[in-house]
């Protein structure tokens, strides 16, 4: 079964108006504590579809994915991730609303608004600035959350 190595080291800025931020790391590179396994296939194990191997968290292929157990709102996060070969597909969501698309566009054409860097289906990325399989590849993601009115409808902050 393919494996695909998503991160190596991740962690968030949290952004407030007041005193300097302070950095928390998400991940230990040892296990995944502070993280909550959301799997579609009920028979499945989280132990077993996502494992911490040499620093680095490993997918087994399946559908699923990982989510930090502590909610954010406004934040910066690094992520790393690197794919062992061709044609995998994955994603960073923000609060469950959007997705930074993570997909191996290194050779690998696709809709421009499905591209790595993309918010998946609204908004293309700059640049395919995609590394060949093997290689790591960085996200520094600003986000600060969406604020709505009573009514559902957008806010500005």
């Amino acid at each position: 079964m393919k494996k695909s190595i998503l991160a190596v080291a991740v962690a968030a800025i949290l952004i407030s108006c007041g005193p300097k931020p302070a950095a928390v790391s998400l991940f230990n590179g040892k296990d995944l504590n502070g993280w909550t396994a959301v799997l579609e296939d009920s028979t499945l194990h989280p132990s077993t579809e996502f494992t911490v191997e040499d620093g680095a968290i490993s997918l087994s292929g399946k559908f699923g994915y990982i989510r930090t157990e502590i909610p954010y709102a406004d934040y910066r996060l690094n992520a790393e991730w690197r794919w062992p070969d061709s044609a995998t597909n994955s994603g960073i969501f923000l609060q469950d609303m959007y997705e930074i698309q993570v997909l191996d566009c290194y050779n690998n054409e696709t809709y421009v608004n499905g591209q790595t860097g993309s918010v998946y289906k609204q908004t293309p990325p700059l640049a395919n600035a995609m590394r060949k399989p093997g290689e790591w590849n960085v996200y520094d993601i600003i986000y600060s959350a969406p604020i709505f009115k009573e009514d559902g409808t957008y806010r500005v902050p």
